[in-house]
């Protein structure tokens, strides 16, 4: 019985933690397309600057 309950605490754990794993890597996504739109966006002012850079 003990066992059992113990099987089931460590079925929580896992459960809880895989919830948070979860909610996180909700969390990194948003944070990682943010992260891509301002590279992207960085690497077209640079690109930008460099052009004008060269032609003048």
């Amino acid at each position: 019985m003990s066992d059992n309950f113990h099987h089931m605490q460590q079925y929580y754990s896992l459960f809880r933690l895989l919830s948070r794993f979860r909610e996180f890597s909700r969390g990194a996504t948003a944070s990682a397309v943010v992260f891509l739109l301002m590279a992207f966006t960085l690497g077209i002012a640079l690109g930008v600057i460099g052009l004008k850079l060269k032609s003048s």
